[in-house]
């Protein structure tokens, strides 16, 4: 939401987005965000937890985020998805800390504190209709993100 403003006053300034699986964060008990930026979002301001609209602003901040650091930064926009460095630590490291111009090296120290978050693939013990639903509404953000498995 404020991406422009930082930029306008840290002009040289690189953004690191990193993405959360939506379908996880739409069945988080943490809808601080879903609660707070919805309306301003959607024009339609909602006073209950909806998963499936949670998951709809997922998509929708993520894309314009994506698409604002693609437009605005180019190479100072780095994408990193939290599964990859949770799974990968090592290379997604390397690779974050390659886009920031920063040695290598430093990625086996960073890689050795980073754990597997149990919360991960939580959207998958959801009944199976509903999974299905949150992946059709929210189909093409996921897949942009590299999200194939759905």
């Amino acid at each position: 939401y404020i991406l422009p403003f930082i930029h306008a006053v840290f002009p040289r300034m690189y953004f690191v987005h990193v993405i959360r699986d939506g379908r996880d964060m739409a069945v988080s008990s943490n809808q601080n965000q879903y609660r707070k930026h919805y309306a301003a979002l959607f024009g339609d301001p909602t006073d209950r937890d909806d998963i499936i609209e949670s998951c709809r602003m997922w998509a929708r901040t993520n894309d314009d985020a994506a698409d604002w650091g693609e437009t605005t930064l180019g190479r100072r926009y780095v994408q990193l998805r939290l599964e990859d460095l949770c799974s990968s630590p090592r290379e997604t490291t390397a690779r974050l800390l390659d886009a920031l111009g920063v040695d290598t090296e430093a990625a086996e120290v960073a890689a050795q504190s980073l754990d597997r978050l149990p919360t991960i693939g939580r959207w998958q013990k959801l009944p199976e209709d509903l999974g299905e639903r949150l992946t059709a509404a929210t189909a093409l953000a996921l897949r942009r993100f590299g999200y194939h498995r759905v």
